[in-house]
């Protein structure tokens, strides 16, 4: 069973990351170690498809505007923009 965590205004730093390590013996693995390995493996294709890839909850558009802005301006650099909207359904 893993540790549940003591309440996080109690905790330092070191506590935290001691905390997350201590996972560990639960099977948890933390690190990059396995992903460079895959890429290595694959020979690398992230160092050859030069794009910047924007997700996540908050913020996506004026990130993608500025980045694109930015990039737009600068020569020799092909840019190409498309945020897609959240679908959503409704299980009634």
């Amino acid at each position: 069973m893993v540790p549940q965590p003591r309440p996080a205004e109690t905790w330092t730093a070191r506590d935290a990351e001691s905390w997350l390590l201590g996972l560990e013996q639960f099977g948890m693995r933390f690190g990059l170690d396995r992903m460079r390995r895959l890429m290595t493996a694959l020979g690398n294709p992230h160092e050859r498809f030069r794009a910047i890839h924007v997700v996540g909850t908050n913020g996506k558009s004026s990130t993608v505007r500025m980045t694109y802005t930015r990039s737009a301006s600068a020569p020799g650099i092909g840019t190409v923009r498309g945020v897609e909207p959240v679908a959503s359904a409704s299980l009634s």
